[in-house]
């Protein structure tokens, strides 16, 4: 029994990182393209990845502009302040930075950063 209590404990010490790279086996990254914008949804981990991501696609010429979205936290911030913040501490300038507060759906949150992005003129307008 000592033994069988003694290796739950070393695996439950050892979850995050079994668990972490057993999922990135399952991550498939598609070539990036040339769009409209680079839209980074929601709350970044403590280390900021998704900025940190967002800005090295932005660097690359991929984008001309980067959208920030996320819910309010107080009355007068939320995330998309802090990932603005993030962005511009890695090179991305602040006016190329759209920043957008969301509702805690997705689908609100898709729609509401739809219709806060500068429209393109097609030949047909």
């Amino acid at each position: 029994m000592a033994v069988f209590r003694a290796g739950a404990r070393t695996l439950y010490l050892v979850r995050h990182p079994l668990l972490r790279s057993a999922g990135e086996g399952w991550l498939v990254e598609d070539p990036l393209e040339k769009s409209d914008a680079i839209v980074v949804l929601s709350i970044d981990n403590f280390y900021a990845d998704r900025a940190t991501r967002a800005a090295e696609v932005y660097r690359q010429g991929l984008a001309p502009l980067v959208v920030a979205s996320g819910v309010r936290l107080r009355p007068y911030a939320g995330i998309g302040e802090l990932m603005e913040h993030d962005l511009i501490e890695r090179g991305v300038p602040k006016e190329k930075i759209l920043r957008v507060r969301t509702t805690r759906k997705t689908r609100g949150k898709k729609r509401k950063c739809w219709q806060k992005l500068p429209r393109r003129k097609t030949g047909s307008e």
